[in-house]
């Protein structure tokens, strides 16, 4: 678990980096650029939020001069929520459960967080806001804790299951 305290500690910080200025900034955006929109979309898939079916959109324009084929984004469906007032947004990034990530969940993130870095990354989304590359951050904090989690996992199951063994035994 050792491996993975590193990256918790990354999505925790970059969670701190925010405060409620940037979030009403990023909020208030009423146009807001499509890197920011598939940011939302990331965020909508680790909270199991409603997305549209997957759809290409070509000719995509994440940032000025850079375009890409990518999914259509599901912002009037769920980014316009992450971003109203039914989505605590600063405390739901706070408290959100790492352990209870799906092997479903990370399936739908890999497009964008392993094949997407070149375009998908801080420094893209820094361009658009401070909020923005926060959340970025912690997207990929939270994925790279899932990854290193999973090797331990089995082994705490295993730990669980003799402990209960031995609570039995005793």
């Amino acid at each position: 678990m050792a491996a993975a305290i590193p990256a918790q500690m990354r999505a925790q910080a970059a969670v701190d980096s925010l405060d409620a200025a940037s979030v009403n900034e990023m909020k208030a955006n009423k146009k807001p650029p499509e890197i920011m929109k598939l940011t939302l979309d990331a965020l909508a898939i680790y909270f199991n939020l409603k997305l549209i079916p997957i759809n290409v959109s070509y000719d995509l324009e994440i940032t000025r001069g850079t375009t890409i084929n990518f999914w259509k984004n599901s912002f009037e469906d769920s980014g316009k929520f992450i971003l109203g007032p039914g989505f605590d947004f600063l405390k739901n990034l706070k408290t959100y459960d790492k352990d209870s990530i799906s092997p479903e969940t990370i399936e739908l993130l890999e497009p964008l967080l392993t094949t997407g870095v070149e375009w998908f990354n801080e420094n893209t989304t820094g361009k658009v806001s401070k909020a923005i590359a926060a959340i970025c951050k912690w997207l990929f904090a939270v994925y790279e804790y899932y990854e290193k989690s999973q090797i331990v996992k089995p082994k705490r199951i295993k730990l669980a299951q003799e402990e209960a063994n031995l609570s039995i035994a005793q």
